[in-house]
């Protein structure tokens, strides 16, 4: 699950205003400056491994391998990770003007990661402390 965020980076994509040159727009904050194709590999690979794990988690439930209550947690984690990722492009997306888009998700978006987080924490405590004899 840690690479959803990467994967979402590379699906999502750059968001900046195409209107002007890039030199012209302003940033919240700087993207790092890796090749395009680099990205592409990456993201390609994060998101089959991601997919594989998932895939691999649902069939491991199915068979009864895996108790189904972790499910649950393994959606917020994604939904946590897939957040992350909207606020990482969309703070790095070059604008005219103030980026405020960056904040909002910063705030907000901030705000859903943690809850996520911290609802899988909590639901995996519980989960771990219902099975202990």
């Amino acid at each position: 699950m840690l690479l959803t965020p990467l994967a979402g980076w590379w699906l999502i994509g750059d968001q900046s205003f195409t209107g002007r040159p890039r030199d012209d727009l302003d940033y919240a904050f700087r993207a790092p400056e890796i090749a395009g194709w680099i990205t592409a590999v990456a993201g390609a690979i994060a998101l089959v491994i991601a997919t594989a794990a998932v895939i691999t988690v649902v069939l491991a439930v199915r068979r009864g391998l895996i108790d189904d209550r972790w499910l649950g947690v393994i959606g917020m984690l994604i939904g946590a990770g897939v957040v992350l990722a909207f606020i990482a492009r969309t703070a790095t997306a070059g604008v005219v003007g103030a980026n405020i888009g960056a904040g909002l998700a910063i705030f907000f978006g901030g705000a859903i990661v943690a809850g996520l987080v911290v609802a899988a924490g909590l639901r995996s405590w519980w989960i771990v402390a219902q099975q202990a004899p």
